[in-house]
């Protein structure tokens, strides 16, 4: 999908000019202009204003299908190449970090979490699965619910624990917060021969 046209288009549909949107979006008319004719590229946050103001969901913009590990790319993935492999929910935006998920115990992936509009439905869910997790904020701050006890990470703060143990982290927060997670096992991950 061309983002630039769609959201032309979107705007002209509703009858709005670059000036309209910009003054709903805090974003210039020149920078919208440049980025309607594929000139530059746009932050999801911006995006998400700019959704907002078009009366649409973000993920209208972006890719929602779930790739399987085979179609991602090889070995190396370039942080522009980076694809989006799908969104949950319409708050988590997932990029899986390897193409031989199947291959491997590890899952890499890093998640943006959009501001969530009702925490109360979020703080009450927890979970539990096999294996090790590790999440690492790379932007803004997640709020971790571990054994039923709340926790603040921040930018640059790590947590490793058991997945069995009952949690849940989320964004609290108005700002967009990215983070690393490594799952262990994958879920990808084949099913072993059976010993002969």
């Amino acid at each position: 999908m061309d983002i630039g046209n769609e959201i032309r288009d979107l705007r002209l549909e509703n009858h709005m000019t670059l000036r309209d949107l910009a003054q709903k979006t805090n974003l210039s008319p020149s920078f919208l202009s440049q980025l309607e004719r594929g000139m530059t590229t746009v932050a999801v946050d911006s995006l998400q204003d700019i959704s907002h103001a078009l009366g649409v969901d973000l993920s209208y913009f972006l890719n929602v299908l779930k790739n399987a590990p085979s179609e991602l790319p090889d070995q190396i993935i370039r942080s522009y190449e980076r694809p989006v492999s799908f969104i949950e929910a319409g708050k988590f935006i997932h990029h899986y970090l390897s193409g031989h998920l199947s291959d491997s115990s590890l899952f890499p992936e890093i998640i943006l979490l959009l501001p969530e509009p009702d925490l109360a439905d979020v703080k009450s869910v927890v979970f539990s699965h096999k294996g090790d997790e590790f999440v690492h904020v790379l932007k803004g701050s997640l709020t971790v619910n571990y054994h039923g006890e709340i926790h603040t990470m921040r930018e640059g703060d790590s947590f490793l624990f058991k997945a069995a143990t009952p949690h849940n982290w989320y964004n609290a927060t108005l700002q967009t917060t990215e983070i690393l997670v490594v799952h262990s096992p994958s879920p990808f991950l084949s099913a072993a021969p059976p010993a002969e």
